[in-house]
């Protein structure tokens, strides 16, 4: 029972006392305090050793508007004579300070918004992409409580218009008052305390019905909702430890999970008005105002002034645009990952073009803005211009005689005129439309020597139109196996012995080696001279004033020729039959006529090294040798045509007496090894001797053959009869291939 209980039953403080079990007085004591209005359980303050100092204290509170330390309030007190403990200070100033803060502190009054008054916005961090930094903007319709956040690369005034744009066609009206931050992009400065607004701010406003207002400085309390919408669309955009969020790998994705979050945020039952923000926002549409049917041209982005070239500037990177906008200015924004580029035209504003944006060093120029220029700006090619009679009778018969110009002055063509004028006869004859077709043909084939225009017109003339033409897949090889050689021993243990023959019998897997004579012409050989004439450089040899060297110092080095073969000691080791046809070769006769050679046989045979001891041979005789494999060739040819550089250096190899195409066949060749190879073999005819390798069994070696040698009569020799070749006779004299030898 309670001691106040105990004394109203019994009305006696010794029986109270007597029932609760405590002393008569502390029964008097509690009902004492009671009658006189008191809290019998409060426990009254007694008086501390501090009291006397309280007014000091206080005063020292207040002038410090409740920032002063206990530690400096006690040192004071020390000073005038308190005793104390620092510890009772402590508790005296937490007092103080807490009724100091009751007093002074601010008194908050709920806002009721009224719709269509007021949206707010600000700023916030978004993550990073890679390594660029981005921005989030957060907009607040007050009334409806719907917010808008969109993901930015900056935060520049005209992506702050943009995004302002953005926002109030996504809400379908413009509310009376804008409230934000005091950034620069919409207050200036402060005078006394006055806020200086952007003007640009100020004509975005009236553009849209507005009045932009900013909060007061350094106090966000007083756009309190905003900062919510911000720290909400931080918590659920920005990767954290807390949200377990990923990195976004593109500025799009951070754009989509953007919408994700408004999808969610908008369509969820608010706690305050117990309504979803997107079904107050179709009441509140009735209270905005009616938005301009053009943005302002702040939202297009930053003015730019379209040069001469129809590109524009944007952060340091050159953006194309259409024809038509040279000296104009135009608006440019960065949207995502894409620049718009926007200019006015005769219908109000229209949208120019897109492209993706690019870093200093890389300009995104369009194809299509310049349609004069198709396939880039690359070689300025010249547009033919008649200028004499035969000029205009030429290029008049079409745009093959146009095209054939083009190529054969790139190609060095020689006697062009001559050429032009033959052209012009022939379609007196056989028409303009027949030989303006030929020309195009041979300007595509790269053909342009004496008879080629007529050659193409006797083909057009008996097979016809041609075909298409087909390239050769790089990963389907037609390369042709050995397996045709595998039937050449019981082939040569079959055949009797030819009584002609002045030799041994050759070893079945000896090499085979003919030397091919080109028929000589009467006209004119194709091409400029290149370099002396052979006549001269033979006499200025005979004189002693020309160098012995193994290369040109001008010539493309292909590879350096091995140790040294001697040809006597290749035939005593039983590498080339018979003696009379090496014999032939050695003397060189065949590099005077500018015939060709070709040594085909299985691998192991000894190709190569008699075509380095003939090699070896030439340069003693002060010949100039080029030696390659067709690898080698094939990576000089690609070098060359990255510089356009492929006829200087096909003429440079051209120089040598002679040339040498090694190892044919080892490796598989494609497109670019057949279009090395019969360039050299082009340039080189009629000229210049061909010494090639190869593996290749004669029956399958016509695929690998250029057809320019193919098309021709060939005579020469073969030291091996297992081909059925025709045989060198006693006084070496040549006879035809047949048709299933190298060429025919």
């Amino acid at each position: 029972m309670e001691i106040l209980e105990a004394f109203d039953l019994t009305r006696c403080a010794w029986s109270a006392a007597q029932l609760v079990g405590c002393d008569p007085k502390t029964v008097t004591a509690y009902v004492a305090v009671r009658d006189a209005g008191a809290d019998p359980l409060a426990r009254p303050r007694r008086p501390r050793g501090i009291d006397q100092f309280l007014a000091k204290l206080e005063e020292l509170v207040d002038r410090s508007a409740g920032k002063i330390r206990a530690d400096v309030a006690h040192d004071r007190l020390v000073a005038m004579g308190f005793a104390g403990s620092d510890r009772t200070t402590r508790r005296t100033v937490a007092e103080l300070k807490a009724a100091w803060r009751a007093g002074h502190g601010r008194i908050y009054r709920p806002w009721v918004p009224e719709p269509g008054m007021w949206l707010q916005f600000d700023w916030g961090d978004g993550p990073r992409i890679g390594e660029r930094r981005t921005s989030l903007f957060c907009a607040w319709l007050a009334w409806s409580r719907y917010r808008v956040v969109i993901p930015t690369w900056d935060q520049t005034l005209p992506t702050l218009v943009a995004c302002l744009d953005q926002t109030l066609r996504r809400l379908g009206g413009a509310p009376t008052y804008l409230l934000s931050d005091n950034a620069k992009t919409v207050t200036v400065e402060h005078v006394a305390g006055i806020p200086v607004r952007h003007p640009e701010m100020v004509a975005v406003g009236r553009h849209y019905g507005c009045k932009v207002e900013t909060c007061v400085a350094y106090d966000p309390e007083s756009k309190g909702g905003v900062e919510a919408t911000v720290k909400l669309a931080k918590a659920d955009l920005v990767p954290t430890s807390a949200n377990l969020l990923g990195d976004y790998p593109s500025f799009t994705e951070l754009t989509w999970a953007c919408e994700r979050v408004l999808e969610q945020v908008n369509h969820r039952e608010h706690r305050e008005t117990r309504q979803a923000p997107a079904v107050r926002l179709a009441t509140e549409r009735t209270h905005l105002h009616v938005l301009p049917a053009t943005p302002h041209t702040l939202a297009l982005g930053a003015d730019r002034l379209v040069k001469k070239d129809q590109t524009i500037s944007w952060g340091g990177v050159r953006y194309s645009t259409p024809p038509g906008w040279r000296g104009q200015t135009v608006w440019c924004r960065a949207q995502g990952e894409e620049l718009v580029i926007v200019g006015r035209g005769a219908h109000g504003l229209e949208e120019l073009c897109r492209h993706r944006l690019s870093t200093p060093g890389t300009p995104r120029i369009a194809d299509e803005h310049y349609p004069h220029h198709p396939g880039g700006r690359h070689v300025h090619a010249p547009k033919p211009r008649p200028r004499t009679p035969q000029e205009v009778a030429f290029l008049g018969l079409g745009e093959g005689a146009h095209r054939w110009l083009v190529e054969a002055g790139a190609a060095g063509a020689a006697r062009v005129r001559t050429k032009m004028a033959q052209a012009v006869e022939l379609a007196r004859v056989l028409g303009a439309g027949q030989v303006d077709q030929a020309l195009g043909l041979a300007a595509i084939a790269g053909r342009f020597a004496e008879d080629d225009l007529a050659s193409i017109l006797d083909h057009l003339g008996t097979a016809g139109q041609p075909g298409d033409v087909v390239w050769a897949d790089e990963a389907h090889s037609v390369q042709p196996g050995t397996d045709p050689w595998g039937g050449w021993a019981s082939e040569h243990a079959d055949r009797p012995a030819d009584p002609r023959r002045t030799g041994p019998h050759p070893a079945p897997h000896a090499p085979a080696v003919s030397a091919h004579r080109r028929p000589r012409r009467a006209r004119h050989r194709q091409g400029p001279a290149l370099g002396p004439s052979r006549g001269a450089a033979r006499a200025a040899g005979r004189r002693g004033h020309r160098p012995r060297r193994r290369h040109p110092p001008d010539a493309p080095q292909g590879r350096q020729l091995p140790h040294r073969q001697d040809v006597g000691e290749l035939a005593a080791g039983g590498v080339l039959h018979p003696q009379p046809t090496q014999q032939a070769l050695v003397t060189l006769e065949w590099i005077g006529r500018a015939e060709n050679l070709a040594v085909a046989g299985p691998s192991g045979t000894g190709k190569s090294h008699f075509v380095e001891a003939l090699a070896h041979a030439a340069i003693e005789q002060d010949l100039r040798v080029a030696w390659f494999t067709l690898e080698s060739l094939t990576t000089t040819i690609s070098k060359a045509k990255v510089d356009g550089t492929v006829a200087r250096t096909v003429a440079r190899i051209c120089r040598c007496d002679l040339i040498v195409v090694d190892d044919i066949g080892m490796l598989p060749a494609g497109q670019e090894a057949a279009e090395a190879f019969y360039r050299v073999v082009d340039a080189a005819y009629e000229r210049r001797s061909v010494a090639v390798t190869s593996n290749i069994h004669p029956s399958g070696s016509t695929r690998s053959c250029p057809r320019r040698w193919r098309r021709r009569r060939w005579t020469g020799c073969c030291t091996t009869p297992t081909w059925s070749c025709p045989r060198a006779t006693a006084t070496g004299s040549p006879r035809p291939w047949p048709a299933r030898g190298w060429c025919h």
